[in-house]
């Protein structure tokens, strides 16, 4: 198959809309182990994961005094959370959701409606005094999740003097916050044509003035599967019942998961890094600009192709096949062209995602698939958890703006061909290089470390170096390449102190961060 991309030819700007991620309920942000997911999912570079949408983020408040002139809210474990994120370059799509108290069963009883309204202007005044006004006008605020089938039991009505108490509440204290909504999650449903139709022409039920308006839509489709076989669910179909809903546009809750007494003592576990985490990687590492491809047509068959330039300095060329059937398999060649490059000379790194790179599921698998992985086991998964380029960079010339390859992709992969111009300069120094020990699975502890991601596109690797005290000698600790900005290592008594840099495809290193040290 032949492919070709020209990168004189943009398609107009790529969004990076895929930088998102979600989990119920927010409680789970009380639990290390989520704790530290979370610190990975932050991991990903030049901020490949933006978003965390969470359910129930509301069930961690308690009050005194609802629906009276001077309720008292306890807002401690909600901001135990909430820092998880934020500490981790996360921003919250805060859903409004949950019962708190489980006072709120009427929102068309105009006291409770206001004792939600006033809930929701002391929780913007909360966390914009804990975190900024500008920080907090960077998040999403949205509605309660899926209203349409069953997570609300209050009917449409109620839904939109919810609607009403949020926007009331929220805008009180500061009219840039953002509110969206629905949140729904079947297609045209009659939920969504209500919350609309409000929006549109009803009036707000506490202020009487005009309903506000969204700052968004938010909906999302549940899955239908198409073949018995299927690992996934109709993608395609997703795509086109989502989009007969932007074409509409165009012309008491209860929780599903019960509010549960936490133990948020460290307790001993070992997190390995799905591949999902991988691919968001390699996402991240795609351009600005969308480029124009020339030889794949039908977005409906396996292959296929997104194509994009960061200005004069780096293009990205990410090759995907995969099919939602769980019996596919099976080999292409691609004859890549690539032609009116913005450069003579370029660095070339090819990274791929598939049965045999990447993947640490089929390591675990090779290993017997062990519920109870011993320290060894555990260790041999982590070196095959990162992304890996499938063979050295290589600096190439460019002749007459043209570079030919041929790839072989397997049927499921994900490759990524990355040519990048040479900056001229090494990275710059890593910076906020943080520490948290924790209780290994097996006894052993282990140290999370994460630090601030470099802007520079020409980064090859992240080298974590370990010594027993500052003045060294340092050796390096990761022993495999890695572009997230994460590591776990099991503490070795001889290891007191890190420290963490930064080094390019031309093998420059940057300075190296502060060291931290930790107390064995």
């Amino acid at each position: 198959m032949e492919m070709t991309v020209d990168f004189s030819r943009s398609l107009g700007p790529l969004q990076h809309f895929w930088q998102s991620t979600g989990f119920t309920p927010a409680n789970l942000l009380l639990d290390a182990d989520m704790r530290q997911a979370m610190a990975y999912v932050g991991a990903v570079p030049h901020g490949g994961i933006t978003w965390a949408r969470v359910h129930y983020l509301l069930e961690l408040v308690t009050a005194d005094g609802l629906g009276t002139a001077a309720p008292c809210y306890h807002w401690d474990k909600l901001d135990s959370v909430l820092s998880v994120l934020i500490d981790n370059g996360l921003r919250p799509i805060f859903e409004l959701m949950g019962n708190v108290n489980g006072y709120f069963t009427d929102y068309t009883d105009l006291m409770q409606a206001r004792a939600w309204r006033d809930l929701v202007q002391a929780l913007a005044e909360h966390v914009i005094d804990l975190y900024g006004q500008n920080e907090v006008r960077s998040w999403l605020f949205e509605t309660w999740n899926e209203p349409d089938i069953g997570f609300w039991t209050q009917g449409d009505a109620a839904f939109c003097a919810y609607y009403d108490a949020c926007a009331d509440g929220l805008h009180r204290v500061d009219p840039e916050l953002r509110l969206g909504g629905p949140g729904t999650c079947q297609n045209v449903s009659a939920t969504l044509k209500a919350f609309l139709q409000h929006c549109d022409t009803g009036t707000n039920v506490l202020t009487g003035k005009p309903a506000t308006l969204p700052a968004f839509i938010s909906i999302h489709e549940k899955g239908v599967r198409e073949h018995q076989e299927d690992l996934t669910p109709n993608s395609m179909g997703i795509v086109e019942r989502e989009a007969r809903v932007i074409d509409h546009g165009q012309a008491d809750g209860h929780r599903d998961a019960p509010r549960r007494d936490e133990n948020i003592e460290r307790r001993a576990f070992a997190l390995i890094k799905k591949p999902i985490l991988n691919l968001m990687t390699l996402l991240s590492l795609l351009g600005n600009e969308h480029c124009r491809v020339e030889g794949v047509d039908d977005v409906s068959q396996p292959l296929g192709v997104i194509a994009s330039r960061r200005g004069q300095s780096q293009v990205a060329v990410l090759v995907y096949n995969s099919a939602d059937r769980i019996n596919a398999g099976g080999q292409r060649t691609v004859a890549l062209t690539m032609k009116d490059l913005p450069f003579d000379r370029a660095m070339l790194c090819l990274y791929r995602i598939d049965e045999t790179d990447g993947d640490v599921f089929r390591t675990w698998e090779g290993l017997g698939a062990p519920d109870h992985p011993t320290d060894d086991q555990i260790e041999a998964m982590r070196r095959n958890q990162e992304l890996r380029a499938i063979s050295k960079p290589r600096e190439i010339t460019i002749d007459q703006g043209i570079c030919a390859l041929d790839l072989t992709v397997t049927l499921p992969s994900v490759t990524l061909v990355l040519l990048t111009a040479d900056p001229g300069t090494p990275p710059e120094k890593v910076t906020r290089l943080r520490a948290t020990t924790y209780e290994g699975r097996n006894g052993h502890p282990e140290v999370l470390l994460t630090w601030a991601g470099d802007d520079s596109r020409a980064l090859r690797t992240y080298e974590v170096l370990a010594a027993a005290d500052p003045g060294g000698p340092y050796r390096r600790v990761n022993t495999v390449d890695q572009l997230d900005t994460a590591f776990v290592h099991t503490i070795d008594p001889a290891c007191s102190v890190y420290s963490v840099r930064a080094v390019d495809f031309w093998d420059r290193s940057g300075d190296p961060s502060d060291p931290v040290h930790i107390a064995h």
